[in-house]
Formats: C-alpha cells, sequence, structure tokens
C-alpha cells in the first residue's frame, strides 16, 4: 500500500480511490466530444440518405433515436454518464427555460412544458435541427466529404456553444 506521502512515519495508507469514473456530463471537454460526434453522425445520415442508403423514415426515426439519446442522456437517465447534482435534469431544464425561453414558446404556441424531460428534449430537437441547418450552410449536407469535419470553425462554435449551453458555463464575449 502506498503511503499519503504527508505522514512521516509512512504507515498511513492512501485511501484516495483509484478507479476512473465516469464521464461527467458537468464537464464541458466530455460534452463537446458528445455533440461533435453527434453533428458528425448527422453528417453523414445526411450522405447516407442523398446517396439512397437511407430511406427518408429510417433517417427521420435514426434523428429521433438521436433526440432520445440526448435528451435521456443530459436529463441523467443515461449510466455510462456521471450527472451534476442538482444540474441534471431541474438545473439545466430551467437553464434552458431562461435561456431559449422566447424562442421555444413562440414555436409552441406560448407555452414552454413544465417538465423537465420534456424541457431538455426541447433543447435536444432544437440541437438537431441546428446542426442540419449548420451543416446547410457549411455545405456539407449530403455532400459525401465529410473530412476536415472536426476542424471546422462553424463547426466547432456550433459545439462550443451547445456545450456550454448544456453545461451552464459562462459564453465568451464575442
Amino acid at each position: 500500500m502506498s503511503s499519503c506521502g504527508s505522514c512521516r512515519s509512512g504507515r498511513c495508507g492512501d485511501f484516495s480511490s483509484k478507479a476512473v469514473g465516469l464521464p461527467s456530463l458537468a464537464a464541458i471537454d466530455v460534452v463537446e466530444r458528445i455533440l461533435l460526434q453527434a453533428v458528425k453522425n448527422t453528417a453523414q445520415r445526411s450522405v447516407d440518405a442523398s446517396e439512397g442508403k437511407l430511406s427518408r423514415q429510417d433517417l427521420v426515426d435514426a434523428d429521433l433515436k438521436l433526440v432520445t439519446w440526448l435528451t435521456d442522456t443530459f436529463a441523467g437517465r443515461n449510466r455510462h454518464f456521471e450527472t451534476a447534482e442538482g444540474w441534471n435534469p431541474t438545473g439545466l431544464a430551467q437553464y434552458l427555460r431562461e435561456g431559449m425561453g422566447e424562442r421555444v414558446r413562440d414555436v409552441l404556441g406560448g407555452k414552454l412544458p413544465d417538465g423537465d424531460y420534456e424541457m431538455i428534449e426541447i433543447g435536444a430537437r432544437l440541437f438537431l435541427n441546428n446542426a442540419y441547418v449548420l451543416l446547410e450552410q457549411i455545405g456539407l449536407m449530403g455532400n459525401g466529404n465529410l473530412s476536415g469535419l472536426e476542424q471546422n470553425d462553424s463547426v466547432l462554435s456550433f459545439v462550443n456553444y451547445w456545450s456550454c449551453l448544456l453545461t451552464g458555463c459562462p459564453f465568451a464575449d464575442d
């Protein structure tokens, strides 16, 4: 057993945990990796659909599966990720209500969902919708060439924005 280093006798044990923890949804780098992968997968589905490898219904089903996965994950229902106490889902849902309230309220006919899960689902749907808009804007929608997507400034900025939103970190003043 190793010693703690602060004990002169060297007899006390180092009882700190050496176990590797789960990736934390409070860590912006973890959330960035999740969202970048989601954008890459969305771009690939777009390519596959344009090449006839995915039917329209297959594309809709895959998009719904992503929205459900993102919602479950950020609502704290994915056992593969550590959540932040008070944030997933309640704090995040409230942050989304405050940060996206007016825009979402308009789309939903003036009322935001009361439930935390439902509010996070709205956020996941907006993320996916915005990802498709971004891919269209940068010319990757349906384009078979996805190389360099991870280095594209627009993609990185988009992922950073959504990562900040989903972790509650302050936005940079631009």
